[in-house]
């Protein structure tokens, strides 16, 4: 029911919207085109009315004299509490200049005020149409793409209420995500190093944290007895840039450790392939293969040290087909979706999947999710690790990164253990260590 109250009898109480923000041009636009959105209000027993909705216009009204009386949408004195703060919230959805902390109490707050009314959805393949409200309803409602975007939001929510330090000077949503992720990163690890401190020698964790080894792989190789490993996964820096301050392309976590990324100069590019690659034949088996990553532009110059080295190597390179690619500049260049690596062998080596093509097909890992620039996903991993390997096998793997390779080998009942300078990184590692030990995604 549209009614004018007096303004007097209006009482705006705590709000959804915390930072009213510049009321001026809103103000201007109510002098000259009127208040074209009334406001709503609840009926009070006691003759008032309270503020369900509307309070940036309520605000500016009252200092205008001219609006003594303010057209209202009125709603009954039984209207519920919870209906109440529906109403409020549901009005307030399509506003566009929330701070973004605003946003994730205002998401929060429906999606809980929402399942108070309606009632959960229950999990399922049909949940939905299933009755009561559910994550995916409530990024319908907002208008967001998907139910981790709710999730994240009403994460924030609840991280921001309980460690609002946290938060001090993150001025947009993904800083606040990012500081979240770090904080969680953080505690993987001490949980981590604390659970493997306790555990035995031989236990599966110990093994794998230990295979970690921060050096230098050039000088740790030669630390290695020659003919020890069956198979060597290598992807060393490509001597384009990558980790420089002019490439910093990669979005989300990525870029916190881009500038650990250790790259080699154009000029001693061939001098460091020849040296790797001749340290790779004397410390893999008589019987061996070995795979080299590297980009299109290095790839005459990978194979000319890989033959260099004594190595046999296949006429063309494998590759991994990505069914998701990021592309920076979508108008004018063709979007991305391989990554190449030459196949290399020692003696006569067998595959463990007989007939297998070079073609490995995997979604990339996403940016938000990255911790390493030439991060590759863990399913990746495993499909060449089991394509050349059998169980009981060793693995070389030279530089490291997110260390997801060693994951990778483990799960397929190869031991493996390799090197990288970065202590980030292998903080990162002991962090998806913990992840994948727990059934979760790590990509």
């Amino acid at each position: 029911m549209l009614q004018e109250i007096d303004r007097s009898l209006i009482i705006m109480e705590s709000r959804t919207r915390q930072e009213m923000g510049n009321l001026a041009d809103l103000k201007l636009s109510i002098q000259s085109q009127g208040l074209i959105t009334p406001i709503a209000v609840q009926k009070m027993e006691n003759g008032k009315f309270k503020l369900l909705a509307g309070g940036r216009r309520f605000t500016c009204l009252l200092e205008l004299p001219e609006y003594q009386l303010i057209p209202c949408r009125v709603y009954d004195t039984d209207t519920s509490g919870l209906r109440a703060k529906e109403i409020e919230l549901d009005e307030n959805v399509s506003r566009k200049d929330f701070e973004y902390w605003e946003r994730d109490n205002l998401i929060r707050d429906i999606h809980t005020t929402k399942q108070q009314i309606y009632g959960k959805k229950a999990p399922g393949p049909t949940r939905e149409n299933a009755p009561g409200w559910g994550t995916l309803d409530t990024a319908k409602a907002v208008g967001l793409t998907g139910k981790g975007d709710v999730s994240m939001a009403i994460k924030r929510a609840e991280m921001r209420d309980k460690h609002p330090e946290l938060f001090q000077g993150a001025v947009t949503a993904q800083e606040a995500t990012k500081r979240i992720k770090k904080l969680g990163e953080q505690a993987a690890v001490a949980n981590m190093t604390e659970k493997v401190k306790a555990l035995p020698s031989d236990s599966i964790l110990k093994r794998l944290t230990e295979s970690y080894i921060i050096g230098d792989a050039l000088t740790e190789l030669t630390k290695l007895p020659a003919g020890v490993f069956h198979f060597a996964e290598v992807d060393p820096p490509y001597g384009i840039g990558l980790g420089s301050d002019a490439d910093k392309r990669i979005d989300g976590d990525a870029q916190k450790y881009h500038s650990e990324y250790t790259e080699i100069s154009d000029a001693d590019y061939g001098t460091f392939l020849l040296t790797l690659c001749k340290e790779l034949f004397r410390v893999t088996h008589q019987h061996s293969w070995t795979i080299l990553w590297h980009v299109y532009s290095r790839q005459q110059m990978c194979r000319t040290a890989l033959e260099a080295a004594g190595f046999s190597v296949s006429l063309e390179p494998a590759l991994w087909i990505k069914t998701t690619a990021q592309n920076h500049q979508p108008n004018s260049r063709l979007t991305n979706v391989y990554e190449p690596f030459l196949v290399a062998w020692k003696g006569a080596p067998t595959l463990n999947i007989p007939g297998a093509n070079n073609c490995f097909i995997c979604q990339g890992v996403p940016s938000p999710h990255r911790i390493h620039p030439a991060e590759r996903p863990l399913v990746l991993m495993q499909n060449i690790f089991r394509t050349f390997c059998t169980a009981g096998q060793r693995a070389l793997i030279p530089f490291l990164g997110s260390g997801k390779s060693l994951l990778a080998a483990q799960s397929a009942g190869i031991s493996a253990l390799g090197f990288d300078l970065s202590e980030e990184y292998k903080k990162s590692y002991l962090s998806i260590m913990d992840r994948f030990y727990k059934g979760e995604n790590t990509y």
